[in-house]
């Protein structure tokens, strides 16, 4: 997947003959970290600057909930997944990092490195971090959109899942790591709690 993305100089050519728009530097730099060089992301991203009334502000505003990008992830790419992979994906989404190890505490699975193999052959968003192919992550706006999507099926799973995961650090000496799962879930339930002031 790393061979087929955009680098900083590729991005720039690619809106320079798409868009009568020039992207100032920072623009550019902005849109590249945004979309990691994911090219099909670069051509939503052309097509929203065309009718944009404020581009300056387009990238910074545009992770994890432009319409577009959702409904790509969600048709083309999630729901075109077996159930076992709609699954994986979904559990694992909460996660910053993964390994085989971890995925198995969250999914309860035993094949949770397999699993990371076959998605990364099939180019499915999610990347190494190492050479030896221990720790993956996913392109962060797959993420947005697989928690996104795990908001809406099974709310009450996120807060079990961010505990596993915390527990999961501990156990394996990874007690930086551990304290984030917490936090993530403790703004998950204040998010909550305010939104059932407001209603």
């Amino acid at each position: 997947l790393d061979d087929l993305r955009f680098r900083y100089g590729e991005t720039q050519n690619f809106f320079s003959k798409n868009l009568h728009y020039h992207l100032s530097t920072e623009e550019l730099a902005s849109a590249n970290r945004c979309m990691e060089g994911w090219v099909a992301g670069l051509q939503m991203a052309s097509i929203l600057l065309s009718s944009a009334p404020d581009k300056k502000r387009l990238f910074y505003d545009f992770p994890g909930n432009q319409r577009y990008i959702m409904d790509f992830f969600f048709e083309e790419i999630v729901g075109r997944q077996t159930d076992t992979v709609q699954e994986f994906l979904l559990q694992t989404s909460v996660l910053q990092r993964m390994n085989g190890s971890l995925c198995d505490a969250l999914t309860a699975r035993e094949d949770g490195q397999e699993m990371l193999e076959q998605l990364e052959q099939q180019n499915l968003f999610i990347f190494p971090l190492d050479r030896k192919r221990y720790w993956y992550r996913y392109h962060h706006l797959f993420a947005g959109a697989l928690k996104l999507l795990l908001q809406k099926n099974d709310p009450d799973l996120i807060g079990r899942l961010h505990q596993k995961a915390g527990e999961w650090f501990e156990r394996n000496g990874y007690y930086n790591e551990a304290i984030h799962p917490a936090q993530d879930l403790a703004f998950l339930c204040l998010g909550i709690d305010d939104l059932r002031k407001i209603g």
